[in-house]
C-alpha cells in the first residue's frame, strides 16, 4: 500500500498535511491533488507519494515524557547556518541536562543522531544539506509544534528533494505523524532517531516532494485549513476512509452551509477520483461507494 501526502497553505499562512492511501505503486492516485484542490479555498503547495514501511521499531516505553504530546525539538544549520528544526514525540529523559529542559549535546544517544542527520536530512528553506545538529529542547504538551511544509523548489544541490513521513505510537495508543525533510533516504538515520524516544516507529513512507503551479489561497468562508469537509468512502466490505477538503469552498454545500452536494461543481470529480484511485488503509480494497460528506468547523485535527 501506498500514501499520498498533499501540503497545504491557507491564506493566513497556515499549513496542514492530509493522507490518501492507494494500492502499492498506482502513481494515478495523484489525479486526487488536483480535483481536491478545485474544491478547497486553500492552496496545494507540494506532495509526497511513497509505498508505506513497517519499520518494527518495538514497542512503546512507558518512561517519563511516554506521551506523543511531549516532544523533543532538534535544531539544524546548514552550510549557510540557516536553520530548521525536526520534531521527535516522547522523547527519552536522559537526553536532557539537569534541568530537564535542553538537550545533554554531549549525550552519547544524541550525538549518534547528530552524526546520522549530517547530509541526510535537508533545509528546506534552502535546499542543502544539514552540516550541524547543535541543539535540542523539550516542548511540553502546553506548547505547539508548528511544523512547516514548505520546500524551496527552485534551489536543488545536486539532490531531489524528497520527504520521509513518520507515524509514532505511543504507550498510551495514542499516535502522531511527523515530517522530515531529506536529501538521502536512510535507514541509519531513522534508527538513530527512533532511540531518542518513548514512542515507537509504526508506519514510514517517503517519495520525492513534486510542486504544481497553483494560484495564490482565498480568502473566503471557510478560508483556514482547519475547516473542512470530511468525505467518507467505503470499500466493497463496508471499511471505511475519509479524505479532508482543507478550506473547502462554500459552493460545494447544500443550502445548510454544512453538508456537502456531490453534484456540486468540482465534487464529482473529486469522487470519481478517490473512487477510482484509492483504497481503504484497514483492508487495502478500492474505495467503491461515497458515503456523504459534512463540514467540520475549527477543530485540531489527528492523524487520519
Amino acid at each position: 500500500m501506498e500514501r499520498l501526502t498533499i501540503c497545504w497553505i491557507d491564506s493566513y499562512g497556515n499549513e496542514i498535511m492530509t493522507n490518501i492511501s492507494g494500492p502499492s505503486d498506482e502513481p494515478d492516485l495523484i489525479f486526487c491533488v488536483a480535483a481536491i484542490s478545485g474544491i478547497s479555498n486553500a492552496a496545494e503547495t507540494n506532495y509526497t507519494l511513497g509505498n508505506i514501511t513497517f519499520p518494527g521499531s518495538g514497542a512503546p516505553t512507558p518512561e517519563p515524557y511516554a506521551s506523543v504530546g511531549e516532544t523533543l525539538a532538534v535544531i539544524h544549520n546548514d552550510v549557510l547556518v540557516t536553520q530548521f528544526q525536526t520534531f521527535y514525540p516522547a522523547p527519552m529523559k536522559t537526553l536532557f541536562d539537569a534541568g530537564w529542559n535542553a538537550t545533554d549535546i554531549l549525550n552519547a544517544t544524541f550525538d549518534a543522531f547528530s552524526v546520522q542527520c549530517f547530509d541526510t536530512l535537508m533545509v528546506p528553506q534552502s535546499g542543502y544539506p544539514v552540516q550541524t545538529t547543535p541543539a535540542g529542547w523539550l516542548m511540553r504538551q502546553a506548547a505547539g509544534v508548528r511544523e512547516s511544509y514548505i520546500v524551496n523548489p527552485s534551489i536543488t544541490v545536486g539532490k531531489p528533494n524528497r520527504r520521509r513521513m513518520v507515524v509514532w505510537a505511543d504507550t498510551f495508543g495514542e499516535r502522531v505523524l511527523y515530517a522530515y525533510p531529506m536529501m538521502d533516504v536512510s535507514d541509519n538515520w531513522l534508527t538513530a532517531a527512533a532511540a531518542l524516544s518513548n514512542a515507537a516507529v509504526v508506519q514510514t513512507w517517503e517519495g520525492l516532494v513534486a510542486y504544481t503551479p497553483i494560484p495564490a489561497p482565498f480568502a473566503l468562508p471557510y478560508a483556514g485549513v482547519k475547516d473542512f469537509a470530511r468525505l467518507t468512502f467505503a470499500d466493497a466490505k463496508g471499511n471505511r476512509a475519509n479524505v479532508h477538503v482543507p478550506a473547502p469552498k462554500l459552493s460545494i454545500f447544500q443550502a445548510d452551509g454544512k453538508t456537502v452536494n456531490p453534484a456540486a461543481m468540482g465534487v464529482p470529480s473529486v469522487l470519481a477520483n478517490v473512487e477510482g484511485y484509492a483504497v481503504a488503509p484497514q483492508s487495502g480494497l478500492p474505495l467503491t461507494t461515497y458515503i456523504g460528506g459534512v463540514l467540520v468547523r475549527n477543530k485540531s485535527r489527528g492523524l487520519q
